[in-house]
C-alpha cells in the first residue's frame, strides 16, 4: 500500500505474514487447530500497531477495507498452502456460489466454505468496555447469514 511506502514502513512479505497469521486465533481456526481458549492478553508489535493506526487514520469506510480483505485472502492462501491443507480457492468480497452473501473472505475447503467477516475499526474496539457493542455487531452479522441461508423466516 502506498501509504506505507510514504512513511518508510518495512514490509516483511508473505512468508512472515502467513507465519504471524498461523499464530493468531483466526489462523488456528482456519487450520482447524483446537483452541483451548481465546487469547486476550497479547500485545501487537509496535510496528504493527503503528501501521494499523496509519490505515485507520485514512478510514475503513467507502471501500477502503476492500484492499485489506484482499491482503487477508492472500495470507489465507499462503497459510493453507504452507500447511499442506487442501482448498479449492480463497476469495475476497465475492458472492458465495450457493447464496447471495458476500463475506469479506470465503475459504472453499473440501466439504465446507468458511466465511470470515472482519470489523475494521479505529482505536480500541475489542475491549471489555465495548463488549455489548461487539456482541451486537456479531449477532447482527449472524442474523444476516441465517436469513440469507434460509434457515429462518423471521
Amino acid at each position: 500500500m502506498p501509504v506505507f511506502d510514504e512513511v518508510g514502513y518495512v514490509r516483511y512479505g508473505p512468508a512472515q505474514g502467513a507465519r504471524d497469521l498461523q499464530r493468531s486465533d483466526l489462523g488456528k481456526i482456519v487450520l482447524g487447530v483446537p483452541i483451548a481458549r481465546f487469547e486476550q492478553r497479547g500485545t501487537p508489535a509496535k510496528e504493527a500497531t503503528a501501521a494499523f493506526q496509519l490505515l485507520s487514520e485514512r478510514g475503513f469506510n467507502l471501500g477502503r477495507g476492500k484492499p485489506l480483505n484482499q491482503v487477508m485472502a492472500e495470507a489465507m492462501k499462503r497459510l493453507l498452502a504452507d500447511n499442506n491443507l487442501r482448498f479449492e480457492k480463497v476469495l475476497s468480497e465475492t458472492q458465495l456460489e450457493f447464496c447471495r452473501l458476500i463475506p469479506d473472505n470465503s475459504i472453499y475447503l473440501d466439504d465446507k466454505v468458511l466465511c470470515v467477516e472482519y470489523t475494521w475499526r479505529k482505536g480500541d474496539f475489542v475491549v471489555p468496555g465495548k463488549r455489548a457493542e461487539v456482541a451486537q455487531y456479531i449477532l447482527s452479522k449472524l442474523q444476516h447469514y441465517v436469513r440469507k441461508l434460509g434457515w429462518t423466516d423471521a
